[in-house]
């Protein structure tokens, strides 16, 4: 089966424009510290739509491949790397995001700014490569 390159494509758009507005320089331990500070709840909901968005790409490239079936989101994102599309340790530390994502989602209460903080400044790295190893899988893929 063909890849949805055109959804794939899409999602690594608007994946690299998320990270992007990740890396905004206003983002500091300080603001992230203020519970109710518009700039928190911004960066909370682009991380947690950063991690969407892998998870997504994941997804459909599992389902145009016929590579499984899959449960669960983390698991989602290690197939990719089982199958040899992104390198295991990027997925594996891609699949902690998605963890992340959870909490984000369904346990909100329980993120530092700390946590987010880290996510932002030092695992954003990854997220980034593994957008990469996905537009060459596109490019590989289409030839």
């Amino acid at each position: 089966m063909d890849l949805p390159n055109n959804t794939l494509k899409q999602l690594l758009f608007y994946l690299e424009e998320k990270i992007k507005l990740l890396q905004d320089k206003r983002i500091t331990k300080e603001e992230l510290k203020k519970t109710d500070g518009d700039l928190r709840t911004a960066t909370e909901r682009r991380l947690q739509l950063t991690i969407e968005a892998c998870i997504d790409i994941a997804r459909h490239i599992i389902a145009a491949q016929n590579l499984g079936v899959v449960e669960h989101n983390r698991d989602a994102l290690l197939l990719l790397g089982e199958k040899g599309i992104v390198p295991r340790k990027i997925v594996a530390k891609v699949a902690s995001a998605a963890e992340m994502r959870n909490v984000l989602v369904h346990g909100y209460q329980k993120v530092s700014y700390q946590e987010i903080y880290k996510a932002v400044k030092e695992d954003l790295k990854d997220l980034k490569k593994f957008a990469e190893y996905i537009s060459n899988y596109i490019i590989r893929e289409s030839k």
